[in-house]
């Protein structure tokens, strides 16, 4: 059962910009940590990914890494990343971990 969910989205509609990118994290019913990444243009199918990451601490620093990336978002696709819908528990809290 995944146990964190994050949604990003950087919409620009006058520059036809319209981004999503989702990352899920928790523990499938065998006890493996499992990251789940959704990402590609609103709208259309997009890229997926799965991971198994052998512990927690490995999966957030692997999170944090990706919210780095998005971060730099202005530079690369001129339109910050936005927080569509932000699910979290303690494991999942990641504010302190970006930047």
């Amino acid at each position: 059962m995944m146990s964190c969910i994050v949604d990003l989205q950087a919409i620009d509609e006058e520059r036809n910009i319209a981004r999503a990118y989702a990352i899920e994290f928790g523990q499938d019913l065998l006890g493996d940590w499992v990251i789940r990444r959704h990402w590609g243009r609103i709208g259309t199918q997009g890229q997926y990914q799965e991971l198994i990451v052998p512990s927690k601490e490995k999966g957030l620093k692997l999170i944090s890494q990706w919210l780095k990336d998005r971060a730099r978002a202005p530079t690369r696709i001129g339109i910050a990343y936005q927080v569509a819908a932000n699910q979290t528990i303690d494991l999942c809290d990641l504010d302190h971990r970006i930047g």
